[in-house]
């Protein structure tokens, strides 16, 4: 499950801003918060950004990006696997620092959403809120 550690008060200093306070987030290339929905940025050629209600996610699956599971991830599209990945090229080659994220809508949804995180703490500081009680968080890919 996830790590219930609180993000570093200098990040949160870093990216503070007025839409934070607004409850609107803005701070990673690939995510931002708008007005309760959680928008994915480069998500394909015809659909830019991706709109998903956070009210509504039925479960998030995270896992760090040093792991990479064949045929799973991929830089911008659909794997082997369920997952339609955002564009992020440097995706399969990180080792550090960043986070693979998927969000399944709804129980019955047949296609993930994949993104990448940069600071998974902040990430789920700012949606936690948002989230219904019956939201499940996995440490691990579904698959």
């Amino acid at each position: 499950m996830y790590d219930e550690t609180a993000c570093p008060v200098d990040f949160i200093t870093e990216y503070s801003n007025s839409n934070l306070v607004k409850g609107d987030v803005d701070v990673e290339e690939w995510w931002r918060i708008r007005d309760g929905k959680l928008e994915l940025t480069w998500y394909s050629p015809i659909i830019w950004t991706k709109k998903i209600r956070l009210s509504n996610i039925h479960a998030i699956f995270y896992m760090h990006q040093k792991y990479k599971p064949c045929m799973k991830i991929k830089g911008w599209g659909m794997t082997f696997s369920p997952v339609w990945w955002t564009c992020d090229i440097a995706r399969q080659f990180r080792v550090k620092t960043h986070y693979n994220v998927m969000i399944q809508e709804n129980e019955h949804d047949i296609i993930y959403k994949g993104f990448t995180v940069k600071n998974i703490d902040f990430f789920f500081e700012v949606v936690k809120p948002y989230l219904s009680d019956s939201t499940t968080i996995y440490n691990a890919f579904p698959f």
